[in-house]
């Protein structure tokens, strides 16, 4: 939790990590008033980064510092360790 809201982190098969900021007030402005319930909702990550060249495996957030996590590598068997606040790499 940054700022108040939720962030959600998705490795995908291709390295790639996306940083998705989940609040009421960030949801709630993706809808309008022709919003239906068949419609389908988007979210779109707020960041996107090369994290690794392979699958991402797994992602654990520090429960020291909300803006900090470690990511794995399905294959290359390396984990890294990224800081959001100052968007890099730290490991």
């Amino acid at each position: 939790s940054m700022n108040g809201a939720v962030q959600i982190a998705l490795g995908y098969s291709n390295g790639t990590i996306g940083i998705f900021n989940i609040s009421s007030t960030s949801l709630e402005n993706q809808f309008d008033e022709n919003f239906s319930s068949k419609d389908k909702l988007v979210i779109f990550p707020i960041k996107t980064f090369s994290a690794h060249f392979t699958y991402v495996k797994s992602i654990k957030w520090s429960k020291l510092n909300s803006s900090v996590f470690a990511s794995g590598s399905l294959f290359s068997r390396e984990v890294k360790v990224w800081d959001l606040k100052n968007e890099q790499n730290i490991s």
